[in-house]
């Protein structure tokens, strides 16, 4: 398969919860991934837990907005269990996640779903330096997030994650040393040609279709974030 390693998206999604420990844990399991991506926010007891949304509605029947909340409240809210599930169905820290996969040798691309201050930027880093947790990737939207953390850390791995292409992104990356994450109708021809030239890493998400997988393949992209097929 060339070089290009294959990443859970929010654990294995396609056969259990998002971004919970039982998905994280049937990813573990599977040789077939390199690692698992999985989303943050920070809580109103400054706490990192392990959730998509901004609300968690979607997910639970209790509909709370996640910053408003402590997380010994929202470690108390059950999800839905829809495919009878064995596992617990708990919105996770994000240390859990960080330690399972470190005992499973994978790699974790996270992802800040909120924009961090700066103080919350070199808290989350010296955090991830205290308890050694080198084997990461920080993605995010919001630009400002990765050159905050650049500002800090020269050389953590951070991606650019965007749906959006704009040729201006290019000279983003090259000045911040960033990773791009982009939706795979970005990675075109020319595209990915100009990224592997620059010796930019290149992830594509979300890869659900096997057509589609092959396609990203033969492109030889070094990441493929899907939910399974």
């Amino acid at each position: 398969m060339n070089e290009t390693k294959v990443i859970a998206h929010r654990g294995y999604s396609k056969i259990a919860t998002e971004n919970t420990i039982g998905s994280f844990l049937l990813a573990a399991k599977q040789d077939y991934f390199y690692g698992v991506e999985l989303d943050i926010h920070l809580t109103k007891d400054n706490k990192y837990v392990v959730f998509h949304d901004d609300t968690t509605g979607r997910l639970a029947k209790v509909d709370v907005v996640i910053k408003d909340k402590t997380y010994n409240e929202l470690k108390d809210i059950d999800l839905y269990n829809k495919r009878n599930e064995k596992y617990e169905l708990k919105i996770p820290l994000l240390s859990e996640v960080l330690d399972l996969m470190k005992k499973n040798n994978k790699h974790t691309i996270i992802e800040i779903k909120p924009e961090l201050n700066e103080q919350q930027i070199t808290e989350l880093l010296s955090y991830l330096y205290l308890n050694e947790y080198k084997d990461i990737t920080i993605i995010s939207f919001r630009l400002v997030n990765l050159v905050l953390i650049r500002k800090y850390n020269k050389k953590i791995n951070l991606q650019y994650l965007t749906s959006k292409h704009r040729n201006i992104n290019f000279l983003i990356l090259e000045r911040y040393k960033l990773g791009y994450d982009i939706q795979f109708p970005i990675a075109t021809k020319d595209n990915v040609k100009y990224l592997k030239d620059n010796k930019i890493p290149i992830n594509v998400w979300t890869v659900n279709k096997k057509e589609v997988f092959d396609k990203m393949v033969s492109m030889n992209v070094d990441f493929i974030t899907t939910d399974g097929f």
